[in-house]
């Protein structure tokens, strides 16, 4: 697993060295700038998810695309589902994602940075998140306690499409990015068990919430690995799609 997001670290690192003003040098293009926020997260996620990305325009059909920020999983605080309460007492997370853009010439009437474009890309995401789950028993309510820490990278390819408005604003539109995704989930029970409730059980009730967040992966989280704690880790398939807003400069 290291080894692989050292992988995904250098190649964002490789990415991000096409910004030095050599190649800007070679190809004049006007106002390369983008400065944008990707919605998506605090849309879906929460107002604890704040994501920020910056675009470069390479040449007149390319550029490349970096954004970070702080992200959480867009779990329910509460959740009274049957025979359950789920309550998050913490739920924290990062990202960053990265893309090399190819805008289509064929079908755009624009350059870069306006019209449909194909971009692989790769990213990362982290989550912990702390979760009291009530399960009831024949004594009353019993409840148990599981931390979790989530791991997902992706390696994709991307669709969209980006707008430009007054010459300086962008809406982008991330419309179809299927990806190679590594899952990895490290979970640990906490509180006292009665014979009534396992820890198999309250890793199976955030589990399922999990799966909520990221449906391409039931087949992992499903998993009989996933009925012992520690860690898990497997090969899956992810999806992108986001909205963002920028200001071209």
């Amino acid at each position: 697993m290291y080894r692989f997001l050292s992988g995904i670290t250098l190649g964002i690192y490789g990415l991000c060295s096409v910004f030095n003003p050599v190649h800007a040098q070679e190809t004049a293009v006007e106002r390369p700038h983008i400065v944008r926020w990707n919605l998506t997260p605090f849309l879906v996620s929460g107002p604890d998810s704040w994501v920020f990305g910056y675009e470069r325009i390479l040449k007149p059909q390319q550029s490349v695309s970096l954004n970070v920020g702080t992200m959480s999983l867009p779990l329910p605080e509460s959740d009274q589902a049957t025979g359950t309460g789920f309550r998050l007492v913490e739920n924290r997370g990062w990202s960053a994602f990265a893309d090399y853009r190819f805008y289509l010439g064929n079908l755009n009437r624009f350059p870069a940075p306006r019209g449909a474009y194909l971009a692989p890309y790769m990213g990362y995401f982290r989550f912990d998140s702390d979760a009291i789950i009530d399960f009831e028993t024949s004594s009353g309510i019993e409840q148990i306690g599981v931390e979790a820490g989530i791991d997902v990278a992706n390696l994709g390819v991307q669709f969209g499409y980006q707008f430009q408005f007054y010459e300086h604003f962008t809406l982008d539109l991330v419309l179809f990015g299927p990806s190679l995704s590594f899952y990895s989930i490290d979970m640990q029970a906490s509180g006292q068990l009665s014979e009534e409730i396992t820890e198999d059980e309250a890793y199976q009730a955030f589990v399922e919430k999990a799966i909520e967040i990221f449906p391409a992966s039931e087949e992992f989280f499903n998993t009989g690995s996933l009925s012992k704690g520690g860690l898990n880790t497997a090969w899956g398939p992810g999806f992108r799609y986001l909205v963002q807003i920028g200001y071209r400069f």
